[in-house]
């Protein structure tokens, strides 16, 4: 009986030691805890109303070799000092918009007008310190074409988001 207990003091001494052992080496140092949320993504909002709208830009898409289609827009500009250099070569920018003041919308934003028989859309670009906002209508008919007076055309006031990404 006396032996038996030798064994079973020993077995609980070497669990122990064992045990320690495993906790000692899975404890690592941290650092302090940093801010809550992602570090490379940030963002803004800007409310544009119709005298914010320029006239005078284009949106233009490559078709073919040597071929182009242009649209002739509105646009309006949103001064970022969050677009740098770096973000316009690694990094990402994703707009948003409200077209009802209900959620938000991303871009590009193509709505038909099924009165008017013509798309009303949005397109963005950006490059470093600025995104530019285009808006202009295309036709939803082949060969038709969309009506005159963009340039003067009363555009709603709208809220718009932006969402930068740094490259990590």
């Amino acid at each position: 009986m006396l032996t038996h207990n030798r064994m079973h003091g020993k077995l609980s001494w070497y669990f122990i030691l064992l045990t320690g052992s495993f906790l000692f080496i899975s404890c690592k140092k941290e650092g302090p805890m940093g801010p809550p949320g992602n570090a490379n993504v940030r963002s803004g909002t800007v409310a544009l109303t119709n005298a914010d709208w320029k006239w005078g830009s284009s949106w233009a898409l490559t078709t073919s070799t040597g071929s182009s289609t242009i649209y002739y827009t509105r646009y309006a500009e949103i001064s970022t000092e969050l677009i740098t250099q770096e973000i316009a070569d690694k990094g990402s920018v994703q707009v948003f918009f409200k077209p009802d003041n209900k959620g938000w919308v991303p871009f590009p934003y193509i709505f038909l007008d099924v009165t008017r028989n013509y798309f009303f859309n949005f397109m963005y670009e950006y490059m470093p310190g600025k995104i530019r906002l285009h808006y202009f209508w295309s036709s939803n008919t082949t060969g038709a074409g969309v009506p005159t007076g963009l340039n003067t055309y009363p555009l709603p006031d709208y809220t718009f988001k932006y969402v930068i990404t740094a490259a990590q």
